[in-house]
């Protein structure tokens, strides 16, 4: 179960005669004063007002609740009411609204099914505009959770880091689109029928991770990441794990190249990718987003780890700085392409495909050809080529760049592949 913030507790010491302000509302300390001082009389005051003081920190604001539509008729309402921390609870129903965000808020559905976010109850229908845009900014990261987001240009646009959990986008153009300043978690939300991208990354300058979710049927990529030219003091990380990219129109996950090298990295692993119309990871450059095939030599660290790309038209185009280890590449016209320059392409398995490789850094001595014995949710059957054929640990150019513990697998060693398998 989701454990949601208790709420803080207020002050016991406030007399209810003393008409202070109530219910978690920001309260000032000059007013709280004059109420005590006019009840109380200087002395007892001064006592009272320090011992409330001192109860209520850390946290000099408390957390409260506010409900839709019971305290507020509108989303927009409610979060305009709210202060830092507050929790916007909405009960289940269709809110044809628009809604800014410019406060550290939880904005959540009453009812929702964190296993099954299709059957979640509170719906947000942008009627064609973006649904929910998160200004630049706030601190702490606000949390939106379990809510379905609809019908928007986007779904969710940011500035600020964000956490988004358990929702459901749907009919969305970008469903989720971090802009500059965006970052932060996207976990197990359901993505269908994005008109252009499930996860959309524009000037990227804050840590983003996201995992577990499910992307089905957009219209252009399942993730697109562009790396404009942005100037970074420190490695900013792109985690994209444990999801499952299903039958985009263009590519599964496509990155996007500018003119200079930039201060990010990406990880990609543990994802199911399959039956992209034409890369399951594609790499672009000069800022062009239309899938072509050139295979772009990216110079921003890319690792990929443990994935199960299937039925995509190539597995992987491009890359000058990629390391591809532990995956399984089956279906394929194009296994690998071009992953070549500083790139190494690394206990893998092949099968099925059309050619495994072309241009590319391949190590045949540790590269595994055969068929994974794959079952309808791509789990490894008894006796699969690829139980125990990964590596745990791999050095290139002279640094660890993989390093798992025994604790991690089962086995010799890991399995390739997005999955595990049990002994």
């Amino acid at each position: 179960m989701f454990g949601w913030p208790p709420v803080d507790e207020r002050c016991s010491a406030h007399p209810p005669s003393l008409g202070l302000a109530s219910a978690g509302r920001d309260v000032r300390p000059d007013a709280v004063a004059r109420s005590l001082r006019g009840a109380l009389g200087p002395a007892a005051a001064a006592l009272v007002l320090v011992a409330c003081l001192l109860a209520a920190a850390p946290h000099a604001v408390a957390r409260t609740t506010i409900r839709v539509p019971e305290d507020y008729s509108t989303i927009q309402a409610a979060v305009d009411a709210a202060s830092s921390g507050d929790v916007i609870d909405v009960a289940p129903g269709t809110y044809r609204e628009t809604i800014t965000i410019d406060r550290s808020i939880t904005l959540r559905g009453r009812v929702y099914d964190p296993a099954r976010p299709g059957m979640n109850t509170t719906i947000v229908d942008g009627g064609g505009s973006s649904v929910i845009t998160i200004a630049s900014g706030i601190s702490p990261r606000p949390v939106l959770v379990g809510l379905v987001v609809a019908n928007g240009d986007d779904g969710i646009t940011t500035q600020s880091p964000i956490n988004v959990k358990h929702s459901y986008f749907v009919d969305n153009e970008d469903s989720l689109d971090y802009e500059i300043g965006g970052g932060g978690l996207c976990l197990n939300n359901v993505f269908v029928g994005s008109g252009d991208d499930a996860v959309d990354f524009d000037h990227l300058i804050a840590d983003v991770r996201v995992a577990n979710n499910r992307m089905v049927r957009s219209a252009d990529d399942g993730v697109e990441i562009r790396l404009h030219d942005d100037e970074i003091p420190r490695t900013v990380q792109v985690v994209i794990r444990n999801n499952e990219i299903i039958g985009s129109d263009e590519d599964g996950i496509q990155v996007i190249d500018y003119f200079e090298r930039t201060n990010r990295s990406i990880r990609i692993a543990r994802n199911v990718i399959r039956n992209s119309t034409m890369a399951g990871i594609g790499l672009m450059d000069n800022g062009e987003t239309k899938e072509d095939y050139r295979a772009a030599n990216i110079r921003e660290r890319i690792e990929v780890f443990h994935n199960t790309l299937v039925q995509n038209d190539y597995g992987i185009s491009g890359g000058n700085n990629l390391i591809a280890l532990n995956n399984i590449f089956q279906g394929h016209a194009l296994a690998l392409k071009r992953v070549d320059g500083h790139s190494v392409a690394s206990f893998n398995l092949f099968w099925n495909n059309g050619a495994n490789s072309r241009k590319s850094n391949v190590v045949r001595a540790t590269s595994v050809v055969g068929d994974p014995l794959l079952d309808a949710e791509l789990h490894l059957r008894s006796g699969s080529p690829a139980v125990d054929a990964g590596t745990a640990r791999f050095e290139w150019r002279g640094k660890v760049v993989m390093d798992q513990s025994p604790s991690s697998y089962q086995g010799a060693a890991p399995d390739v592949g997005w999955y595990e398998r049990r002994q």
